[in-house]
């Protein structure tokens, strides 16, 4: 279990500039009583937030409390950020059960589960005993992530995310039409104790934006759609939409797979409408790939997706440079785009637009040091195309990053994500010459284990022990 207490959140340093704007801990959703009857002095847990205006460069932190969030008795994390009007939607994640909640009563039953810290003493549950419901909490705005949210429950999936290691990635989208559609992998299939398995197939629901209601009507089980593309039934590790009713899913090539990237190499085109699996054509087969990167970037009903293969079946050390794979959505077919000599491989793809030049951005590595990559739209597409990462072809040398975000296309952000420990986040912008400039803020941050953007901000969650 995590343990970061929140008043040294509020102490990171702060380097070359960054601004805090304010951290409240006097909010409603802070108030840090240890409830009626409980007599429990175990620390609460809940979610620290972190907000970043990438415009102003500046950023405030926030907590909310999660114990007992539901009426459960667990604690909770969240995965995901996705705005539609003036709402932010976030997937609610149950994590079992504190050394709080377990003092406080609320793990009556579980008793055989309890696992106690042999320095501390302190008690948990380390996963949910409640895999078969889904949660979604709903925010007005962005300035309000210290109040309990709205929240809203469904029992015909799983909870919402997709996992790896202590990262947690989001599975619910925006669509066109204006719902949100909430997809489970059922990453509780993968619990070694049956009180903590879920027997909810990967699947998804929606809700009606409207109303903030789950649409009783809609449902599709993700694994027999694939059982009927292909023959077998497979859960997926990410989802994002691509436009109208298509969503692109990376499917798990094996049956009974619902956790880790390692399998997670084949990618299918979800119908929202049908509830039908498409698979897509011409995409390089799982045994060639290494890895995928996580984040890709969506235009006009096509996905861009960075890959890098593995080393070649002669077991030689020649090694197939990375590439861009475009996807169209509404063919399911793949198209080989510009090749990266990138040793390190490559992890994300963003156009980014400056006001007066667009430029694709891609974030590579050799094996000394990490690069962005600018690329014009004629090259990105072009499978001819080889893009070098050399400072002196146009390139511009970072910091090693985990993740990069791209808050309005236009600064490109790279957070370093240092498991139980702070990292560190920089951005950079798009020069008139079509390079990268670094910009002046670069902080030490709070650990996050979610992310997402909304306008010009980043927002990043993590669960963690809290001082409230």
């Amino acid at each position: 279990m995590v343990r970061k207490n929140f008043l040294w959140m509020l102490a990171v340093s702060m380097v070359m500039g960054l601004t805090v704007l304010s951290c409240s801990d006097d909010e409603p959703g802070n108030q840090g009583d240890d409830g009626e009857g409980t007599g429990s002095d175990s620390p609460k847990y809940g979610v620290n937030f972190t907000l970043i205006d990438s415009d102003q460069q500046k950023y405030k932190t926030s907590t909310l409390v999660t114990e007992d969030l539901v009426g459960n008795g667990e604690y909770f994390t969240v995965s995901g950020f996705e705005s539609i009007g003036d709402k932010v939607y976030t997937a609610l994640c149950p994590l079992g059960f504190s050394d709080y909640g377990i003092e406080s009563g609320a793990a009556e039953g579980y008793e055989d589960l309890i696992a106690e810290d042999e320095e501390t003493g302190e008690k948990s549950i380390s996963a949910t005993v409640h895999p078969n419901q889904v949660w979604i909490g709903i925010y007005d705005g962005i300035n309000n992530f210290d109040k309990k949210p709205t929240i809203i429950t469904d029992n015909r999936i799983s909870y919402a995310t997709s996992r790896y290691r202590s990262q947690f990635y989001p599975t619910i989208c925006a669509a066109d039409d204006g719902y949100l559609y909430v997809f489970s992998n059922s990453v509780a299939k993968s619990q070694s104790n049956e009180k903590n398995k879920t027997t909810l197939d990967a699947g998804v629901l929606r809700v009606n934006t409207t109303t903030n209601e789950f649409d009783k009507s809609y449902y599709f089980n993700i694994e027999d759609a694939a059982n009927a593309t292909f023959g077998k039934k497979l859960s997926f590790f990410q989802v994002w939409h691509i436009t109208g009713t298509k969503f692109l899913l990376r499917m798990y090539a094996t049956e009974g797979k619902y956790d880790s990237t390692s399998d997670a190499k084949m990618m299918a085109i979800f119908d929202s409408q049908s509830g039908t699996l498409t698979k897509v054509t011409d995409f390089p087969v799982a045994e060639e790939l290494a890895d995928m990167g996580r984040f890709v970037y969506v235009e006009n009903g096509k996905a861009y997706i960075p890959v890098v293969f593995q080393k070649s079946a002669s077991g030689s050390s020649t090694v197939q440079q990375p590439a861009i794979y475009i996807i169209d959505a509404a063919a399911a077919k793949a198209t080989k785009g510009a090749t990266v000599q990138a040793d390190g491989g490559i992890t994300a793809i963003c156009k980014m637009n400056n006001g007066t030049l667009e430029k694709y951005v891609i974030a590579a590595a050799s094996s000394e040091a990490s690069y962005l990559v600018p690329a014009t739209e004629a090259e990105i597409n072009d499978p001819d195309a080889v893009l070098t990462i050399k400072v002196e072809g146009g390139s511009t040398e970072t910091d090693a990053a985990t993740h990069w975000l791209f808050p309005n296309q236009k600064y490109a952000y790279g957070l370093g994500y240092r498991q139980g420990d702070a990292g560190v986040s920089y951005s950079f912008e798009l020069k008139s010459d079509g390079t990268l400039g670094k910009r002046s803020a670069e902080f030490t941050m709070p650990r996050f284990t979610a992310f997402g953007t909304r306008d010009q901000y980043l927002i990043l969650g993590a669960a963690a022990e809290t001082s409230l």
